[in-house]
């Protein structure tokens, strides 16, 4: 299996480890959620893009270097959704529930993508919202 390649938050604190510095149990998750064909990715709570998968990468037409280039869930979502997605999203704290929503995401092209979100949030110990992370599925081949 390949390593998950990893990004560091704006603080500076390393949210993902290198499978091959992780203990067993976190490599294998890792290396899951690498090799999975449904597109994943986490966010922090300003909406920077702390890490995806490489098949999430895949859905939008990017490559694992090109995506690096893309900072925050809104420079991938049309104008138009993000309110809606931040609604949705301040919702799904006060529930502290999954939510699951569709939305579009701008592909590398510029192309617009229907997909469905099942976002979810990590809190800390305090109950304060630290990252999002969703499973994302591409609508444009169903009807």
């Amino acid at each position: 299996m390949s390593n998950t390649s990893f990004s560091k938050a704006a603080d500076g604190k390393e949210i993902w480890m290198d499978a091959d510095r992780a203990g067993p149990c976190v490599s294998l998750l890792l290396n899951v959620i690498e090799g999975a064909a449904q597109p994943f990715i986490v966010a922090d709570t300003n909406g920077r893009i702390v890490g995806c998968n490489t098949a999430f990468c895949r859905m939008l037409g990017y490559s694992r270097e090109s995506i690096g280039a893309v900072k925050r869930i809104a420079d991938l979502t049309p104008a138009e959704w993000r309110k809606n997605e931040s609604g949705i999203v301040a919702a799904q704290v006060r529930s502290r529930m999954p939510a699951i929503y569709r939305k579009e995401y701008f592909h590398k092209d510029g192309s617009r993508l229907p997909v469905e979100v099942y976002n979810h949030t990590i809190f800390d110990k305090a109950g304060r919202p630290l990252y999002f992370y969703a499973f994302v599925s591409d609508l444009s081949g169903r009807k």
